[in-house]
């Protein structure tokens, strides 16, 4: 009866440093009989999944030398076998000066660690970053709109973020527009009013320009309390009421 024992496995490396290569060395042991094997031997191999599935057809390795039950091949199933889930290797041998068929020896093996180095050939897959080196990901490696306002994180754009005059005025209008006002303002006295404008956001900034204003009278744009809505504030410092009547207003809003 023949049968394999004790194994070891172990990937050869490559010399290049930016990939592993798909060839690994299987070394196991051999017993024929009930005594450590000695001669030459075929040994067929096939790896599965933990439920048996074989994943390629079988890799043959012809007449390997067995010493005292030791023996040493190696095997290369490309780079889509180790992809991260369990395997097994089904090892099957026959004489070396036979040709008949290979029996298959119990139970499959269990490939373990070293062989799932080759998954770092699909790094660039990866799901999950620890950190990402500066300048390694370029405008061409992110698609149109990938990221949006929902996953960038509260104050994560910093000042020492943006490069000088790469954000303009532009960039942050909210809503525009022009319009005339009609309002009086007592002596000594400040009114606040609330003024519909199209294309304001409730809580945009405004900034709020006028035609020229009656000496003693200042007006303010404070905030946008709801949408459409411009709250403007009209202070009199003057000792007699002051009435304005179709007062040219222009406004810009910032969100």
């Amino acid at each position: 009866m023949i049968r394999i024992g004790l194994f070891t496995i172990f990937l050869v490396l490559a010399c290049q440093a930016h990939a592993v290569t798909t060839p690994f060395t299987f070394q196991g042991s051999l017993e024929d009989g009930g005594l450590p094997a000695n001669g030459s031997y075929d040994l067929q191999f096939v790896p599965t999944t933990v439920n048996g599935s074989a994943l390629t057809s079988p890799l043959t390795v012809e007449d390997v030398a067995v010493v005292g039950g030791v023996f040493t091949v190696e095997l290369d199933f490309g780079s889509f076998v180790f992809t991260g889930s369990d395997r097994k290797l089904r090892v099957s041998v026959r004489p070396g000066a036979s040709g008949g068929a290979f029996v298959p020896l119990s139970p499959d093996l269990p490939i373990h660690a070293a062989p799932y180095s080759l998954t770092t050939n699909y790094a660039l897959n990866a799901s999950i970053a620890e950190d990402v080196v500066d300048n390694a990901i370029n405008a061409t490696d992110i698609a149109s709109s990938a990221v949006t306002t929902a996953k960038i994180q509260n104050d994560a754009v910093t000042a020492d973020k943006l490069a000088s005059n790469s954000v303009s005025i532009a960039s942050f209008i909210g809503g525009s527009a022009t319009g005339a006002i009609s309002i009086s303002v007592g002596a000594n006295d400040c009114n606040e009013f609330n003024l519909a404008f199209g294309g304001i956001a409730a809580g945009d900034f405004v900034v709020l320009n006028t035609d020229s204003l009656p000496d003693d009278l200042i007006l303010t744009g404070m905030n946008a309390p709801a949408a459409n809505t411009m709250r403007i504030k009209a202070c009199n410092v003057g000792a007699t009421s002051i009435s304005v009547d179709n007062l040219g207003v222009r406004y810009i809003s910032f969100r």
